[in-house]
């Protein structure tokens, strides 16, 4: 069963189009990311997915229910994290939770138990009568997530809910999420951050409202395997200027560069051609009097989706 689907989804507004004819299908009890830029209208579809946006053309149906046609019956198994989540600082961990478990009309029976659950899992109970305008940014974050979570939804939606947040509180986060689908729990997130993204069971990597492309990790990085060299040294803008005249893409990545070569420069991509591509590197940047150090490494993310952009 599909968790979400869509077809040939389109949003404007005015004369600006958010969502380009998308059309994408989510199976249920996974983790499934929306990678891509600000502006990619990942916002928006996620608002589309909860109803509260109407399309401008195409179906949206979330676990089989027409959004636009049922929006009322979606409600009880949907819970959406904006980016900016509405925690009331002047209450304390607990009384949010007892503020969102009525907003959800969730019953009573059980509830003093889901809480307790919810606190642990979080690891808040400790802090569970602090006030939540008290609490740090990650802890505020996760008890975000336990609100959203306070009556069991099946179709969680997160719209970047870590941006912002240390890493330590985000790999934090990410381990509340992880156990999610096995519970029966299918996760919607969107992300900035690849390391985030490699988490997540399939990706759609997103720009001006259309999916690039949609996969497994794995299977977004395969066409790039055997392709993409990372040249370690000093003098590390002087290189990319040096090689952004003959190279398909050179990237900075913090002390390093990655740079993917044009296709006739490394036609098939076996090791004997990737070890040409490696002394071609190698060559041209010490004849220019540069000292590095060259190597063929696996493609990240990153490397994909700026390979798409380019492409």
């Amino acid at each position: 069963m599909n968790a979400i689907r869509t077809e040939n989804l389109i949003k404007k507004y005015g004369h600006i189009t958010a969502i380009d004819q998308l059309s994408v299908a989510i199976e249920a009890n996974q983790i499934y990311g929306f990678l891509g830029p600000d502006g990619a209208g990942k916002t928006s579809l996620f608002r589309i997915f909860c109803g509260i946006l109407t399309a401008t053309q195409g179906k949206v149906s979330v676990l089989g229910i027409d959004v636009r046609q049922s929006p009322e019956q979606l409600k009880p198994e949907l819970g959406y994290m904006a980016q900016k989540f509405a925690l009331y600082g002047d209450l304390t961990v607990k009384e949010n939770l007892d503020f969102f478990a009525d907003l959800f009309n969730t019953p009573r029976k059980g509830m003093e138990a889901r809480k307790q659950e919810l606190l642990q899992f979080a690891n808040l109970f400790q802090f569970q009568d602090r006030l939540a305008g008290n609490l740090s940014g990650g802890m505020k974050q996760k008890l975000a997530l336990c609100c959203t979570l306070i009556h069991t939804p099946k179709v969680l939606i997160l719209d970047e809910p870590t941006t912002g947040v240390d890493p330590v509180s985000r790999q934090e986060f990410w381990e509340m999420l992880l156990p999610l689908p096995a519970q029966g729990t299918t996760v919607i997130v969107s992300t900035a951050y690849m390391d985030e993204a490699s988490k997540c069971d399939r990706i759609a990597m997103m720009n001006y409202g259309k999916i690039l492309k949609e996969g497994t990790p794995s299977e977004l990085k395969q066409p790039l395997q055997g392709k993409i060299y990372e040249v370690r040294g000093e003098k590390l803008f002087d290189i990319q200027e040096l090689l952004s005249r003959s190279v398909k893409d050179v990237q900075l990545f913090g002390d390093r560069l990655h740079v993917q070569l044009k296709p006739e420069m490394v036609s098939s991509g076996i090791k004997g051609d990737a070890e040409e591509g490696r002394r071609w590197l190698e060559t041209v940047l010490t004849e220019n009097g540069f000292h590095v150090n060259v190597a063929m490494v696996e493609p990240s993310l990153e490397d994909v989706f700026v390979d798409l952009l380019t492409a």
